[in-house]
């Protein structure tokens, strides 16, 4: 017997549509979670209850994230690029002018003998 003759065409649209949103879900709940715990304005016991209310009522918890925090959660997350990209920048900068100095910051696994 043939796997089309078992498994219809719509349910194979079902099966990738429904694959698509867990890994869209999966994909927004590991975003939340990096944010709660990337915050440095609140203690841990209000990251703690966000993460509880996420856990306990996905749907509700996230929604009421992302109203409440959503436009500071894009700030801190442009924050945090810019801060990367600077750092990248003077890492950069550092190893461009082969100076002792760049070596010795970042570690040389092959000192020179």
């Amino acid at each position: 017997m043939f796997l089309a003759d078992s498994y219809p065409m719509l349910d194979v649209f079902w099966t990738m549509l429904t694959l698509f949103l867990l890994v869209i879900w999966l994909g927004l709940l590991i975003t939340m979670f990096a944010d709660i715990i990337r915050r440095h304005d609140v203690s841990g016991l209000v990251k703690a209850a966000w993460t509880v209310l996420i856990l306990i009522l996905p749907l509700v918890g996230v929604l009421i994230y992302l109203g409440v925090e959503g436009r500071n959660m894009a700030d801190r997350r442009g924050r945090h690029h810019e801060r990367s990209a600077a750092q990248m920048d003077a890492q950069l900068r550092l190893r461009s002018m082969g100076g002792a100095g760049a070596q010795g910051q970042f570690g040389n696994p092959h000192p020179p003998a």
